[in-house]
Formats: C-alpha cells, structure tokens, sequence
C-alpha cells in the first residue's frame, strides 16, 4: 500500500499537483489516529490487540492513502489514460525507471547505514550524550523536511520545464528554490542559536541534556543552509534525470566527511562530543560545494531524456 501511494504521489508531482497526495497522507493519518486506541485497547465491538492493533491500524490508513491516491490517478486526473492495457510493462521504460531510480534506492540504503554509525558513536559516550542527540535532533526536522519537500518541487517542476524545452526555467525555479530553502533554513537557524536551551526544555529538563543538546544546536544548526541549498540543486539533478550525481554527493559527504571526521574529532581530548557535532555541521557544506560544482558544470544536460522523445 504504501508504494502504491508513494508511486501515484510521485506521478501527481510530475504532472504538477502536489496537493492531492498531501490531503491523501493528511487523511491516512487521522484515520491512524483515530485507530490506534479503538484497535490498542479493544474499544467497543474491536477486541484488545495491544502492539499489533497499532500496526492493523497502520496497515489500513495506509490502505486507505492508496485507494484514494488510485481513485484520483483514473477518476479525477483526466490526463491519464484509463485504458490499464496502457500501463503493461514496457522494457524500455522499465531500465530508464531502474536506471533513474536505483541510484536514489541506493542512497537511502547508504545513508540509513550511515545513521546507525553515527548513532552508535553518539551513544559510545553515554547516555547523557545520546539524550540530547535524540532531543536536539528533532530540531532537524524543522529545517530537513521543508526543504526536502521544496527538493521535490524542484524536482518535478524542472522536469516539466526539461521536457517542454525550457532551460531557462530550469534554473529560474532553482534559484526560487534556493532562496526559499535558505530562507526558512535561516529561521529554523537563528532560532536554534538564540534559544536552543528553551527549545530542549520541552523534551527534557536535565541540566546535563540540556547543556549537551545546546553545544549540538549552536554547532549542527550551522549547516542547515548549506544543507538546504544542496536539496535545491539536487533537486534541480533529479528533475533532469541525473540522479547518480545525488547518490554520489549524499554518500560522500557522510562516509567521506561527516563520519572520518566525526570519529576522528571526537577521539581527541578536548573535544569529545563537540568533535561529532562539528563534523555534522561541515558535512553538508562539502556536499553543497560538490552539488555546485557538477551543477555549473552542465553535465546533467546529457542526462534530460524526456526532451528526446
């Protein structure tokens, strides 16, 4: 169920709407929550399921997202064909999907892997450490999923621009992007330099967490922006249909960057944990710097396939 929403939000983006699956995912979600006590503790006519009722409730908004997100893709969007003999498999299609998209899978399996590393170094130096790493980096969220979400825009928006022959509009949505994504990454920064201890306050009122989850924010909160710019341009990559330059750079910038100099910051004696936030706040610059690079390069121009066929 959820690639299936997950495929049809994906093909709503390119052709230009991506309001629908968010209504869809806002949907799935209050149907969760309503389920996950009716299902957890057996209200009403349902028995009591404890663990397993929250994942039957999970299961069914999930459900849910993709029979409205199927019913839109054929009933609503007229765009489409609904002829589903149209939808067989197509050889050509399929290896472009795969080459496309493998890179992106690749990605997310690297880069999970590179979490659990670093969250196992984070938690080698106790658990003070790992509280304020788990408190503090809810903050990130702040600053990760808009401008993965304005990423994605990018992404589909410089697709439609590609395939109608319109470069120029490629790069004026980039720079609309970046300035959008550095201006609520600025907020969500200045923010976490101003406030960080009262922000940790509502997760926690250990002084030591506190202190600890204060020095992440104050340094961490320094690559927002640089983070923020790289999803733009990335953005702009994945739009033309160049996706292993993202892979490369994301892989980079925390195998090569972030974990290296983390560990090796953090082994040395006046630094400590200080040296594991330090290498997360200059990962995403160098990965900003190589995204720049290959951007004004122009390499991915080779890559824009749409506008061939």
């Amino acid at each position: 169920f959820m690639f299936i929403y997950t495929a049809i939000s994906s093909i709503l983006r390119g052709l230009g709407d991506s309001t629908s699956p968010t209504w869809f995912l806002l949907f799935a979600t209050v149907i969760n929550i309503i389920l996950d006590p009716i299902l957890i503790f057996g209200w009403g006519p349902f028995p009591a399921m404890g663990v397993a009722g929250a994942a039957w409730a999970t299961v069914f908004a999930q459900a849910v997202s993709a029979v409205l997100a199927l019913r839109h893709l054929f009933k609503v969007n007229k765009m489409l064909e609904t002829d589903l003999r149209r939808y067989l498999p197509q050889a050509d299609l399929t290896w472009k999907t795969v080459v496309i998209g493998l890179p992106a899978g690749v990605q997310q399996i690297v880069v999970s892997l590179g979490a659990l590393v670093l969250t196992s170094l984070v938690n080698s130096f106790g658990d003070t450490a790992t509280a304020a790493f788990g408190a503090a980096a809810r903050l990130d969220q702040f600053a990760f999923l808009p401008t993965m979400s304005i990423g994605l825009a990018t992404s589909a928006l410089v697709g439609q621009n590609l395939g109608a022959g319109w470069e120029h509009r490629a790069h004026e949505t980039l720079r609309w992007s970046a300035l959008l994504a550095v201006g609520i990454t600025a907020a969500v920064t200045l923010t976490a330099l101003a406030f960080p201890r009262q922000i940790l306050s509502v997760f926690t009122q250990d002084p030591a967490v506190l202190a600890e989850g204060a020095r992440y924010l104050r340094l961490v909160s320094l690559g927002y922006i640089p983070l923020s710019l790289m999803f733009a341009i990335n953005g702009l990559l994945r739009g033309a249909g160049d996706t292993l330059p993202t892979m490369i750079t994301s892989i980079s910038a925390l195998w090569l960057v972030r974990l290296p100099l983390a560990t090796w910051l953090s082994r040395l004696p006046d630094y400590g944990t200080r040296g594991i936030w330090i290498g997360m706040a200059v990962s995403p610059l160098v990965g900003l710097v190589i995204s720049y690079i290959y951007y004004r390069a122009g390499w991915w121009r080779r890559k824009v396939v749409v506008r061939q066929e």
